[in-house]
């Protein structure tokens, strides 16, 4: 079977491997933030906006879809 992948867009490694571990069980590969990746500036005017302004960076990296 084969998993979801799951780039996370924290700079954190704590947040990083909090969240691989709670994900663990679920048949997702979590993928830590490529290192050239830079810092988002969160410039939404909601959590959500900001989440999307990271996933799409991230996206925009990888080629990978958002």
């Amino acid at each position: 079977m084969t998993s979801m992948r799951f780039f996370l867009a924290t700079a954190n490694p704590d947040k990083a491997v909090e969240m691989a571990h709670i994900l663990s069980g679920a048949g997702i590969d979590v993928v830590p933030r490529p290192a050239h990746v830079e810092d988002v500036e969160e410039t939404g005017e909601t959590l959500e906006a900001n989440a999307e302004l990271k996933a799409r960076a991230i996206a925009a990296a990888t080629g990978e879809g958002a």
